[in-house]
């Protein structure tokens, strides 16, 4: 929760706001670009994804989520989030839906574990 508010403030104080995200364009262009360039982009993924895979890992040694769900499946969601944010900030001029988007994945892990904000507000901390 904390890594999702430190993103929200970057991506709202930044004095150039995120155009959009260039692996996207990479993504949808394929045909412009050749392998090298594509397989750069889809490692790049993967990395974030993996390490999205390791901090939701940890809140599942946790804290019991309230639905069956995997580390991979949130790291997969909020990658997809994030890229997905910056395609709509670009198309549509918006600077801040992406720490819309983000502030809404993290509504979504407040419900989806709330033994963990039980826990938080005991020991004096808020998500």
């Amino acid at each position: 929760m904390a890594f999702q508010k430190l993103f929200e403030v970057y991506i709202s104080n930044s004095e150039d706001p995120a155009p959009g995200c260039m692996y996207a364009v990479y993504t949808y262009e394929s045909r412009q670009f050749d392998a090298d360039v594509l397989d750069f982009v889809s490692d790049t993924l993967r990395q974030w994804t993996s390490i999205y895979v390791r901090m939701f890992q940890d809140v599942l040694d946790r804290y019991e989520p309230a639905l069956p769900i995997t580390a991979r499946q949130l790291a997969e969601m909020i990658v997809s989030v994030i890229e997905g944010a910056l395609v709509l900030q670009r198309a549509h001029g918006d600077t801040d839906t992406t720490r819309r988007q983000s502030e809404q994945f993290r509504n979504y892990l407040t419900l989806l574990f709330p033994t963990a904000r039980l826990s938080q507000k005991r020991c004096g901390n808020r998500l």
